[in-house]
């Protein structure tokens, strides 16, 4: 599933691409995308709106248009194409005034649109990915803080918010990690990865933490999420930014997906297990197992 490195990535791209324009059309192929609202009734919601901004919610898009709020989130294998192409598993088009063909700039900022086309489409493998339409903006905020916890890249994400949030907490705190109600944004890849900078065993219940792990654990979740922006993503199965360009992240991982090689700090081997219902991967010498 597509994290908040790549999550943020295809919202700033999307932004390049749609804001300013005029939705004229839209077309969902697949039903399962809006369940359980029809797509006729989304179709119309759409339709005809101005794009005011793209932004990103923890693994959410966001896209505020002259009124309502569309919603999307990719799920395990939703994508963003454009140019719209034909697709086996092409799930909706979205087709915008002026075109916006775009021939995506380099830099990670941002698009700079030339050219001209008609639309973006969406495709999922899978079809687990979802679409819904919030009435405006203040909806769409609440619907998402009522699920999500802080902006780990935001201001509200510092060791005295995680130091008060594990009081109590006896969990592993690699499934706190995973819980979107703790961290937003935050899978199974950088949490092994922020556990492993932090020094801390994935296996460790959240109150057990110590004043210094916290603090190492915040700023490593943090540092590895900005990690995972600045190289464009880890496109380790099927993530692709809407140019169809892969990221580089997966070619920085310290121990996701290394589980029996060695460690590039100590030399060990890695060990890995299923913590939380994922897979997990860690340093036996770098993050010692706590007493239980």
């Amino acid at each position: 599933m597509p994290e908040l490195p790549e999550v943020e990535l295809v919202a700033r791209y999307l932004r390049g691409a749609l804001h300013g324009r005029r939705i004229t059309a839209v077309r969902i192929e697949d039903p399962r995308l809006t369940r359980p609202v029809d797509p006729r009734l989304v179709e119309r919601q759409l339709t005809g709106r101005r794009i005011e901004k793209v932004s990103r919610r923890g693994k959410w898009i966001v896209i505020t248009l002259d009124g309502p709020v569309l919603l999307s989130h990719l799920r395990m294998t939703g994508v963003y194409v454009h140019p719209a192409r034909p697709s086996a598993h092409r799930r909706a088009v979205i087709d915008l005034d002026h075109g916006a063909e775009l021939k995506w700039a380099s830099t990670l900022a941002g698009a700079t649109p030339t050219g001209h086309g008609v639309s973006v489409s969406y495709e999922d493998v899978r079809r687990f990915g979802w679409w819904g339409v919030m009435e405006d903006a203040a909806a769409a905020a609440q619907f998402l803080d009522a699920r999500l916890g802080p902006e780990p890249l935001g201001a509200d994400w510092n060791r005295r918010y995680l130091g008060a949030a594990l009081i109590g907490r006896r969990g592993t705190i690699k499934g706190l990690l995973l819980d979107q109600a703790f961290v937003a944004g935050v899978g199974n890849i950088y949490a092994d990865e922020a556990l492993y900078r932090a020094r801390i065993h994935p296996r460790t219940r959240g109150e057990d933490l110590s004043h210094g792990q916290t603090k190492r654990l915040a700023a490593a979740v943090s540092a590895v999420l900005q990690a995972g922006v600045i190289a464009g993503g880890a496109s380790i199965s099927d993530y692709r930014r809407p140019d169809g360009s892969e990221g580089s992240m997966q070619n920085q991982l310290d121990v996701y997906g290394r589980g029996g090689q060695p460690c590039l700090i100590c030399g060990a081997a890695l060990e890995q297990d299923r913590i939380a219902g994922r897979v997990s991967v860690w340093c036996p010498t770098c993050q010692p197992e706590p007493d239980s």
